[in-house]
């Protein structure tokens, strides 16, 4: 079976679960998303299976209330009800990197001249250019319940999609604070893209200054803007004709470490579509690809040293009534035996500068690298842990949703286990 084959009999798999009145929960790779448009992947070893999923009785899951509510969750629905507070302590000026990240810095230097040189012979107009390096493991991150874990490292930066997945030979955690899709019971879509960055301060008037020179950036309007439009083609294909807008454009949200322009689409299914139908028309998310989507995935093939997995793929849960929510993993950590795995990016456009790009991928691992090292400990209970909304009642302290195990749980061709 090739590629897109398999990666069709997927989200077959989906649609038959949910058909048969079980919800399904997990990640899709980025080189699923990228097999259903006939790209391959990058060379170099695979980072994990193409789908980690697991289905369940919806019964299976209750809502799940953090001891203090993350205020970026009202933030991505728009209404945020301040600014929140830069972290304490502040972040610092310059992030502490470690040498297996540093010392990929000339080949993603060389990747952003060399993405730059084919947006000006017209190939494409954007890319999503990313790097992995791996750290240490500390031993907490191995031995705690996942989703003890999951809120340690998310201390530093909560976020409103986290989500961690328990494997057979792996733990997954990923820190998104990007909404991919969410589809409610009528159909309803929703996608937030997010392009565009800038540092807090500790210092108020800076940190308006921050946000400030985002919001008028013409780069990182450009990128946003160019996304936004991906992403309406992509709702487009699977939408009631004339349903698709944009109700929010280039908006600054506040994170605790870091500002975000984001963007909002709206559009309606068409009636009798099932999960499959929308997932093929979406993925991979627009954001982590570039524009025109198909080019960019085949540059990212051919400039970044190994595939991508999980990494800008698609993490979350589908309901049989039709909804789903769905994030874009991005700040993700993959622990593998006595190291975890982090993959960061940006977008690069015409008059991306390679150091800027540098900095901003740098400020992207910085929270996550804090929480490595145990800063979040002393907030990690305000994180939402195993997906933030959702998690099987009967599981104790197991995750949300493991392709290792579940309430009354399958994966896709196993009895459990996780699948490639």
């Amino acid at each position: 079976m090739g590629r897109r084959d398999a990666a069709g009999a997927t989200l077959a798999w989906i649609d038959r679960e949910l058909s048969a009145g079980r919800a399904v929960a997990g990640a899709l790779s980025y080189e699923l998303g990228a097999a259903l448009e006939g790209v391959g992947p990058a060379s170099g070893v695979a980072t994990g299976p193409d789908a980690r999923l697991v289905s369940f009785p919806p019964t299976a899951l209750r809502p799940w209330r953090p001891r203090a509510p993350l205020r970026q969750t009202r933030a991505i629905a728009g209404t945020p009800p301040r600014t929140p507070a830069p972290s304490t302590p502040p972040p610092r000026a310059g992030p502490t990197l470690p040498d297996t990240l540093t010392v990929q810095e000339a080949r993603y230097l060389a990747g952003v001249r060399a993405a730059r040189e084919r947006i000006a012979e017209g190939r494409y107009y954007q890319l999503n250019l990313a790097v992995r390096f791996a750290v240490p493991a500390p031993p907490w991150l191995r031995a705690e319940p996942l989703h003890r874990a999951l809120a340690r490292v998310c201390g530093p930066q909560p976020v409103p999609y986290a989500m961690a997945i328990e494997g057979t030979e792996d733990r997954l955690l990923s820190l998104s604070m990007e909404r991919f899709v969410s589809v409610d019971r009528a159909g309803r879509v929703t996608t937030r893209p997010i392009k565009g960055t800038a540092p807090r301060s500790a210092d108020r008037a800076q940190d308006q200054r921050f946000r400030e020179r985002m919001v008028a950036s013409a780069k990182e309007r450009a990128e946003n803007t160019m996304i936004v439009d991906m992403a309406r083609n992509d709702l487009a294909r699977v939408a009631e004709v004339g349903s698709v807008r944009v109700p929010t454009l280039l908006t600054a949200v506040p994170y605790r470490t870091l500002w975000h322009l984001e963007s909002e689409v709206h559009a309606t299914l068409r009636p009798g579509l099932r999960a499959s139908a929308w997932l093929q028309a979406t993925l991979p998310p627009a954001s982590v690809t570039g524009c025109p989507k198909v080019a960019a995935m085949q540059a990212i093939a051919s400039l970044e040293s190994r595939p991508r997995g999980a990494y800008c793929g698609a993490l979350g849960v589908w309901l049989p009534d039709g909804s789903a929510t769905l994030s874009v993993g991005i700040r993700q950590v993959e622990v593998v035996g006595e190291r975890a795995w982090l993959s960061v990016g940006s977008g690069i456009v015409a008059d991306s500068q390679p150091d800027a790009e540098w900095r901003e991928t740098c400020l992207k691992a910085d929270a996550t690298l804090r929480g490595l090292a145990g800063e979040g400990a002393a907030t990690a209970s305000s994180t939402a842990t195993a997906g933030g909304a959702a998690r099987p009642r009967d599981a104790g302290a197991a995750p949300a949703w493991s392709t290792a195990r579940g309430p009354a749980g399958r994966a896709p061709g196993t009895s459990g286990r996780r699948t490639s």
